[in-house]
């Protein structure tokens, strides 16, 4: 589910995105699709794609590990790892300042950060007029019902 966390104090100029997908091995999720699942497979690779209209007077400035495709307006956050899902959830995972309950109650909320520029002069518009949204995934493991919690996973080796 895109743009869930919609309170003020937490997305910021989330109404600038008009499309986005995350692409899981060979599924697929859209923004305007009804929720389905998909299958992820160890070795898939995971790419969420933010797009900003084409006419809109600002336009999408990545931060790692995003990269932009300026033709489209669109911001690619894309994972290649083996384990890619887990990165992905990892480096994204909302913090509790950015969750109302100080809690995420409906596992996994991600946040997803970029900044703008004005599409006039392509001067950037500055860190408070960036962008934060957020996009809520369950991960089911395979025949259950209930989604996995991921337990946090030390980004390197003690």
């Amino acid at each position: 589910m895109f743009r869930v966390n919609r309170n003020p104090r937490h997305e910021i100029n989330g109404n600038q995105i008009i499309e986005w997908n995350l692409q899981a091995g060979e599924s697929t999720f859209r923004n305007f699709d009804p929720p389905t699942t998909g299958r992820w497979n160890y070795g898939d690779p995971v790419t969420v794609k933010l797009r900003w209209a084409k006419n809109s007077p600002q336009q999408p400035v990545p931060i790692p590990p995003a990269i932009a495709d300026e033709q489209t307006g669109t911001l690619i956050f894309k994972y290649d790892a083996p384990w890619s899902l887990l990165r992905m959830l990892v480096q994204h995972a909302a913090p509790a300042g950015d969750l109302d309950r100080g809690v995420d109650i409906d596992p996994q909320t991600l946040v997803f950060t970029a900044g703008q520029k004005n599409a006039n002069d392509g001067k950037d518009s500055g860190a408070e007029q960036g962008v934060k949204v957020f996009i809520r995934v369950r991960i089911y493991a395979p025949g259950k019902t209930e989604p996995l919690k991921i337990p946090a996973f030390p980004m390197q080796a003690p």
